[in-house]
C-alpha cells in the first residue's frame, strides 16, 4: 500500500497534553507518513516497538496539533529520534491486526496466465496481509507470468557466527524448526530462482541444456545453484516434450534479511 512506503523519525517533540510530534520530511513525497496513518514506532537502537500496555499501533494526526495515539486516548512517550513505520491508510482501510506485513508468494492461476505461456506454466502471485499470517494466494497479485517453477534458498547462521554456514533448500530442514523470533536472527540471505519462459512456442525449436553437466539429461533445467558454499539448492526441473518447443531461463535474485519485502 501507499502508507507502507511511507517512514518518518521524530524530529522535535512540544511538551503538551498530548505531547505533540513533529515528524521530520522528505524531499520524496511519496516517502512521508500522512495524516491519518496507521503506523507502528521504533526505538532505533534495539530495533524494539514502541507500545503502552497491549497498544502497539498508532494512528497519525497531522496539525491541529499533530498527535499520535491508538485511538483510545493513549499516546506514547514521544522523544525525538524515535522511528516510525506506515502500515495502512485509515479511510476505508483495513485496521492492522499485526505489526508487519506478512507476504506469501507461490504459484497460481488466478488470474489465468497469459494464454502463450507453455502448458504447465503459472503466474508467480505475491499476497500480503496486515491481519494474518497466511495470505490468501487468490487474492494476490502476478508479478511474473509463465512461471514453470520456483524454489527458494534461506541462507543461515546457525552457529551464530555472523556468516552463512548453511543453506536449507526451501527452508524444510533447518529453518522450519524456528520461531519467526529465531528466524530473524538467523536469517542472513534469501535466494530465489524462477524458470520463466522467454517468448512464443517455436514448433522448429528443442530446448536442450548447453551446460557440458546436463549432456546426459538435456531436457532438464537447473532451478537453483550446484555450486553454494554450505550446500546445494534447488531442484533439477524436467521439461516435457511440449515444453520443449518454448525457451526458457532461469531469473534469480538475492536478498539480504534487512531488505525483505
Amino acid at each position: 500500500s501507499r502508507a507502507a512506503q511511507g517512514w518518518a523519525y521524530i524530529e522535535t517533540v512540544i511538551a503538551g497534553a498530548p505531547p505533540e510530534p513533529i515528524l521530520r520530511t522528505f524531499d520524496d513525497a511519496r516517502e512521508d507518513v500522512r495524516d491519518g496513518d496507521y503506523v507502528v514506532i521504533m526505538y532505533p537502537a534495539g530495533k524494539s516497538l514502541l507500545s503502552h500496555g497491549a497498544d502497539w499501533l498508532y494512528k497519525y494526526t497531522k496539525g491541529g496539533p499533530s498527535k499520535l495515539d491508538s485511538g483510545d486516548g493513549t499516546f506514547p512517550d514521544s522523544v525525538a529520534g524515535l522511528v516510525l513505520y506506515g502500515l495502512s491508510e485509515s479511510g476505508g482501510a483495513t485496521v492492522p491486526s499485526q505489526p508487519y506485513y506478512a507476504v506469501h508468494y507461490s504459484l497460481g492461476v488466478i488470474p489465468p496466465p497469459p494464454k502463450t505461456c507453455a502448458d504447465g506454466a503459472k503466474n508467480l502471485i505475491r499476497t500480503e496481509s496486515i491481519t494474518t499470517e497466511t495470505p490468501d494466494p487468490d487474492l494476490g497479485k502476478p508479478v511474473l507470468n509463465c512461471v514453470l517453477d520456483f524454489q527458494v534458498a534461506f541462507g543461515l547462521d546457525t552457529d551464530d557466527k555472523g556468516g552463512i554456514d548453511e543453506w536449507d533448500n526451501g527452508g524444510n530442514t533447518t529453518a522450519k524448526d524456528y520461531t519467526p523470533k529465531d528466524l530473524t536472527k538467523r536469517l542472513r540471505q534469501l535466494r530465489v530462482y524462477a524458470l520463466v519462459q522467454e517468448g512464443k512456442r517455436d514448433r522448429d525449436y528443442t530446448y536442450a541444456n548447453p551446460d557440458p553437466a546436463y549432456s546426459t539429461k538435456v531436457d532438464e533445467v537447473r532451478v537453483g545453484d550446484l555450486t553454494l558454499e554450505g550446500g546445494a539448492v534447488g531442484q533439477d526441473f524436467k521439461l516435457t516434450a511440449e515444453q520443449r518447443k518454448y525457451r526458457w531461463r532461469v531469473v534469480s535474485f538475492t536478498m539480504t534479511s534487512k531488505n525483505m519485502k
